[in-house]
């Protein structure tokens, strides 16, 4: 038998019709004690903090398996999570991320009135 590694731990679900009108891609996982959750990342953010990088990030659980602990407040379960994105991040070259460096969170409306030429088109 291979060896398990991150990769193979889970899987993008993004065929599945139920899962049509989300914004990120939903993730199966495959092996271990969450095996056939299926969750979402749905915000990440990155800050330095001193001499390291401090990640945050909003999952939604989409589908849990009865039995299996998938309380967000449980921290072998959110380092689990934090395992998966970080080999999203870093190690998958086949997912395409986009990165918004604004410290502030952006105003959608904001920017969809604001013209580059200085016109307003509320």
């Amino acid at each position: 038998m291979a060896p398990t590694t991150e990769q193979t731990k889970y899987a993008f679900i993004d065929a599945e019709p139920k899962y049509a009108d989300l914004d990120t891609l939903p993730i199966k996982i495959l092996t271990g004690e969450y095996t056939d959750v299926e969750f979402r990342f749905k915000r990440i953010s990155i800050s330095p903090v001193e001499d390291h990088l401090n990640v945050n990030f909003d999952v939604d659980v989409l589908k849990s398996p009865e039995g299996v602990n998938v309380d967000l407040n449980d921290q072998p379960f959110i380092d689990f999570l934090g395992e998966i994105l970080y080999d999203i991040m870093v190690n998958r070259e086949d997912v395409e991320t986009q990165v918004d460096t604004r410290e502030e969170p952006a105003d959608l409306e904001a920017d969809v009135h604001e013209d580059p030429h200085g016109k307003d088109h509320s």
